[in-house]
């Protein structure tokens, strides 16, 4: 038997050392390895969304819905639109679940929920 499985604190205290700027460098890495056709752009995105306050240097499994509405609330003040704001969460709940099922870093094991606002309606997208 696996000893991670075996042993769920081996696995909580794996996943607490890794930070959201390893899953935005894995999720690019795995972009381009693939060829995607618009990885410069989401590449762009998600490095000046690693650099805000709310996410630099923060622990990936830390990240909550919270943070994710305060960046949005930053973002709106810097007069970006919701769906500017949307598209730039929609990037790094990507990063979040490329590394959940790839497994790029087996230490990652959970991650919340990403709000998104649309025009009429607010709704939670659970990953």
């Amino acid at each position: 038997m696996n000893s991670v499985a075996a042993n769920p604190e081996v696995r909580t205290k794996r996943h607490e050392t890794v930070t959201v700027s390893e899953l935005v460098d894995d999720y690019v890495g795995f972009l381009s390895s693939n060829h995607a056709k618009s990885v410069g752009i989401i590449e762009r995105v998600l490095n000046n969304l690693r650099r805000h306050k709310v996410y630099r240097g923060r622990l990936a499994a830390s990240i909550t819905s919270e943070d994710n509405e305060d960046y949005r609330k930053a973002r709106l003040k810097e007069h970006k639109s919701e769906a500017t704001c949307n598209n730039e969460l929609s990037y790094l709940r990507s990063a979040f679940i490329h590394g959940m099922r790839k497994q790029t870093h087996r230490r990652f094991c959970r991650f919340h929920t990403f709000q998104c606002v649309f025009r009429r309606w607010r709704s939670l997208i659970p990953i």
